[in-house]
């Protein structure tokens, strides 16, 4: 975890509470400047206690607050950068 990643996830505005806690896992648990991470949708699922779309649809907010993450396959993602 980088203190900037959490900085980025605490501060956000404007989303969902489930993007935000996403966002806040993502933060804990990525450094895509430094290190590209793969984050797995069951991770997510299991972390917040939503449901598979649900996470899914509050990931599709995160875009538009500067996450970049490409769809590897149906349960993953690739991080590349955040802020």
């Amino acid at each position: 975890m980088a203190l900037e990643q959490m900085m980025w996830a605490m501060q956000l505005k404007g989303v969902s509470p489930l993007a935000k806690l996403i966002a806040i896992y993502i933060g804990n648990n990525c450094d895509p400047e430094n290190n590209p991470s793969l984050i797995q949708v069951s991770a997510l699922v299991e972390f917040t206690g939503a449901d598979r779309l649900d996470v899914i649809a509050a990931l599709g907010e995160l875009p538009h607050h500067g996450l970049r993450a490409e769809l590897r396959d149906e349960n993953t993602f690739w991080i590349t950068g955040l802020g």
